[in-house]
């Protein structure tokens, strides 16, 4: 109950932050849960979804994905380059994606479908692995548990029916859809995540003019009609201003991916 109420508390902190402007400076600094630790019980919370979760049988996509996710991470830091990337597309119809620390990459099958083409999936996976990249993960997690507690948490997972400490835990790291709990970031992290997921994606050679293709067809949606999965990442018409305003510096990364040899191409990849 005292992990519920401090989550309440920062859930309520980050709604004030973002009526005043999302200032991150203003945040307190909780505690961190070593890298370590945090490593552990995202893969702990990545075997859980995979022992209870449907896993997709088509091979080409999941084959896709696991390019993608190597083209991106190529142009992580350097310590995260060799990192035991795992990747798995879950047969699943909501649209939803997710980066985890610890190197794990999961997507859904409704997700994949909504994609037109690799620039959009490169534009998605890179925004979660700016999360990672950025701290925002292990922060909020940090903000709630102790490492002990976490690892406790992340144990009993049960999807929605599971212990309200776990529906926590989950949804701080980023996989609330499944336990019923959505939980969106500040509007300040999402607008630094989507800025260095965008920059990431144009580093990999991705084309900026494709992943502008893919926010406009977000954006032309009616807003009842939207998944769950954009509304939790912020307006789109805003994400779209700000990939406008970003398109000079992204046209510039991308030309330089090229004249280095950087053209992905994972349609057709087995991995």
């Amino acid at each position: 109950m005292q992990i519920v109420q401090r989550l309440s508390v920062l859930i309520l902190a980050a709604a004030l932050l973002q009526a005043c402007g999302g200032d991150r400076s203003e945040r307190p600094k909780p505690a961190m849960i070593s890298s370590g630790d945090m490593a552990d019980i995202a893969r702990t919370a990545f075997e859980q979804l995979k022992s209870k979760s449907t896993i997709s049988t088509d091979f080409e996509s999941q084959s896709r994905l696991r390019c993608v996710v190597g083209v991106l991470a190529a142009e992580l830091p350097e310590e995260a380059r060799d990192w035991d990337w795992q990747t798995l597309v879950f047969d699943d119809p909501a649209i939803d994606a997710f980066a985890l620390p610890g190197a794990a990459v999961g997507i859904n099958s409704g997700m994949l479908a909504l994609i037109d083409d690799e620039a959009g999936l490169a534009a998605v996976l890179g925004h979660d692995l700016a999360h990672l990249q950025l701290g925002h993960v292990a922060a909020r997690v940090s903000g709630a548990f102790t490492a002990d507690t976490a690892i406790a948490a992340v144990q009993t997972y049960r999807g929605a029916q599971g212990p309200q400490q776990s529906r926590t835990l989950y949804a701080l790291l980023g996989l609330g859809s499944r336990v019923g709990l959505p939980l969106a970031y500040s509007s300040a992290d999402e607008s630094a995540a989507f800025r260095a997921g965008l920059e990431l994606s144009a580093r990999a050679g991705h084309d900026p003019a494709q992943m502008l293709a893919w926010w406009q067809k977000l954006a032309a949606t009616s807003a009842d009609s939207r998944p769950a999965w954009v509304s939790l990442h912020g307006d789109p018409t805003t994400r779209l201003t700000e990939l406008r305003a970003a398109m000079p510096e992204l046209t510039t990364l991308f030309a330089a991916a090229q004249a280095g040899g950087k053209r992905p191409d994972c349609r057709s990849s087995s991995g």
